[in-house]
């Protein structure tokens, strides 16, 4: 949890970093960590479901990998629609298995 959340909540400080290396407005940039956030929202119940019928561990184990991933494919993201995309679907799908079970 500390690592997923730690994701949206350290967003600001990388925020000028973002801004310098895309080039996008602050609203454009910041939409990643407002798309954690409301994909984290909306997906929460179907992990909840799956937690209660699926192991914890493998749905938290495979939740975080996903995360690693989507963030990994950020780093690489040359465009500011390349970072949003690479960062919000893996992440956003994967956010509520080891965020908010």
């Amino acid at each position: 949890m500390l690592l997923v959340a730690g994701i949206t909540n350290i967003f600001p400080v990388f925020l000028p970093a973002l801004l310098a290396d895309f080039g996008g407005s602050r609203a454009a940039t910041s939409a990643t960590a407002s798309l954690l956030w409301i994909g984290g929202a909306l997906l929460s119940p179907i992990a909840g479901y799956l937690v209660a019928h699926w192991n914890p561990r493998r749905l938290v184990c495979l939740g975080l990998a996903i995360v690693a991933g989507g963030m990994l494919l950020g780093s690489a993201a040359p465009t500011l629609p390349l970072f949003l995309l690479a960062m919000g679907a893996p992440a956003t799908s994967a956010w509520g298995s080891p965020g908010w079970p």
